[in-house]
């Protein structure tokens, strides 16, 4: 008897053997044995049909929804067993059972972002498994389906300032900043490159200039000129650069300057993308 029979290992040839003996018998047994065989094959479960739909604008802050739909056949009367996972950061986690939602109208499993996170992004599988142990089977049928689930980083808002806005004479200083805020979803690790820009030229300081200068770059005065690094400021996600004039000069300083951001996802964050690059202007004439 089989409980259950299982379509892994239980098909194949049985053969039952039959010996008959007497022995306190003088009754000659002219065949004492005989044998009959029969083979049997176990029909596999049919695989789940697996799909994933997705729902919405896979962008930061955005409602998004992955529906996962699993197909059987009519005849099984089971339900399968349907799991989520993602890889994201080179990680394979499991997926969080509050984004998680079942429908009752077919085997679905739902999950719901309220509000995309740049965190959200990876490569997500849904997976469904058919487990029939309750009945006169065993079925060890998976099957799959992978959906990528990329995100960029959205627009940055920019706002560039200058400390005086008149008076601006030769000699005197000047302090050009450039603020930055990024969307407060991009919460993965990310690098916020900035450079400046004089008339459509690249300001370049000695502190990052590293070859000779070409018709694109500008290299600065370091004695009168500064760019810092980018800082951090108070708010989340918020940052700043600043252009330093120590002293003025009206005939190299006037012109329209240009603050370009871009924001670089870190490297181990493969389904972040890039921002767009970002940029803004203010013009000056020093007297």
């Amino acid at each position: 008897m089989f409980y259950p029979l299982d379509n892994a290992d239980d098909s194949g040839m049985y053969t039952c053997n039959v010996e008959v003996t007497a022995p306190n018998s003088y009754i000659y047994l002219r065949n004492t044995s005989a044998n009959a065989s029969i083979s049997i094959t176990v029909i596999a479960t049919p695989e789940p049909l697996v799909e994933i739909v997705s729902m919405g604008i896979a962008e930061p802050g955005k409602e998004y929804m992955l529906n996962c739909t699993v197909t059987i056949v009519d005849r099984l009367i089971v339900s399968p067993v349907i799991t989520w996972s993602k890889r994201s950061a080179n990680n394979v986690i499991s997926v969080p059972p509050d984004l998680m939602t079942v429908s009752n109208v077919m085997s679905s499993l739902y999950l719901n972002f309220s509000s995309l996170n740049t965190s959200d992004a990876g490569l997500y599988t849904c997976e469904a498994s058919i487990n029939v142990s309750q009945m006169s089977m065993v079925a060890r049928n998976n099957e799959f389906w992978n959906l990528l689930l990329k995100i960029t980083i959205p627009f940055v808002y920019l706002h560039v300032s200058q400390s005086r806005e008149s008076n601006l004479l030769a000699g005197s200083n000047l302090i050009l900043t450039c603020d930055i805020s990024v969307d407060p979803n991009v919460d993965t690790p990310f690098t916020v490159n900035v450079t400046w820009n004089m008339t459509d030229q690249q300001i370049m300081s000695n502190s990052n200039f590293g070859g000779e200068i070409n018709s694109s770059s500008i290299l600065a005065d370091t004695d009168r000129v500064n760019i810092s690094s980018v800082m951090m400021r108070s708010g989340f996600n918020e940052y700043r650069s600043t252009l330093n004039f120590t002293t003025l000069s009206s005939i190299e300083d006037s012109g329209t300057y240009t603050c370009i951001v871009t924001i670089v996802p870190a490297s181990a964050y493969e389904y972040v993308m890039t921002s767009d690059t970002n940029y803004t202007n203010i013009h000056f004439i020093v007297t």
